[in-house]
């Protein structure tokens, strides 16, 4: 009699340690579903992030590019593929393979540029240089800029940078400097009296030779002044 008791009491324990088991069980089985989601909530929100990071930058024509030192291993952003004419399986991802695609009269100086960062243990360094599209072999201007990643020792790990195409710039300075010189051969040679000041101040930036002799001012002697300058007697400038 002693003994069916004691087995119902074990049959009953067992039972309250089964229940209390499948409910830790399912508690358990409830955080991993929950975490499972969070997990793909920020997959997908990942995933959305790089994909506005992308868009960005092909719309600024600024690349991302990583160099791990010790493999010489270079990755590249979707966007530097399409700076420089290339797709992913027609590039060697080193950082050899990225300066056969410099300019032939730049490659020194940009090698210069990074290998004497790294020489000198600098934190960064940046450049302004041409490169040749691979696809197409149109020269194009870009602005490079790198941060250096180091040990607790300072050595160098590995290098993140940024290229930014900046051939449109580069266009409209050359533009404006063109149009600059236009400007200048015709109002030096002009026999009518021309002077450029700044909007803001009234401070002369330019003025031709017909201005200056009229006012009695050698070539250039008027530049940086103002203009009531010129209403001062020639005696009183010496």
């Amino acid at each position: 009699r002693k003994s069916e008791e004691e087995l119902i009491t074990y049959r009953g324990r067992l039972e309250e340690l089964v229940k209390e088991r499948t409910t830790a069980l399912e508690h358990m089985y409830i955080d991993l579903t929950e975490e499972v989601a969070d997990h793909r909530k920020d997959e997908q929100a990942l995933k959305e992030s790089e994909e506005r990071l992308e868009r960005s930058q092909e719309i600024a024509h600024l690349g991302g590019w990583e160099l791990d030192l010790a493999n010489n291993k270079l990755s590249w952003s979707d966007e530097i593929y399409r700076i420089f004419g290339l797709k992913p399986q027609e590039f060697d991802a080193t950082y050899q393979a990225f300066l056969d695609n410099v300019h032939p009269d730049d490659r020194a100086a940009v090698d210069e540029a990074y290998s004497g960062s790294v020489r000198e243990g600098r934190d960064t360094y940046e450049i302004e240089h041409r490169i040749i599209r691979k696809d197409n072999g149109e020269v194009r201007y870009v602005h490079e800029k790198c941060q250096h990643v180091k040990d607790r020792n300072g050595k160098i790990l590995r290098s993140l940078g940024m290229v930014h195409d900046i051939t449109e710039r580069k266009k409209a300075e050359q533009d404006l400097k063109e149009s600059e010189e236009r400007f200048r051969a015709i109002a030096e040679t002009s026999p009518i009296q021309i002077s450029v000041s700044r909007a803001s101040d009234g401070t002369i930036l330019f003025t031709n030779r017909a201005y200056d002799e009229a006012f009695g001012f050698a070539e250039g002697e008027m530049v940086g002044r103002k203009a009531p300058d010129l209403y001062v007697d020639p005696e009183d400038r010496k």
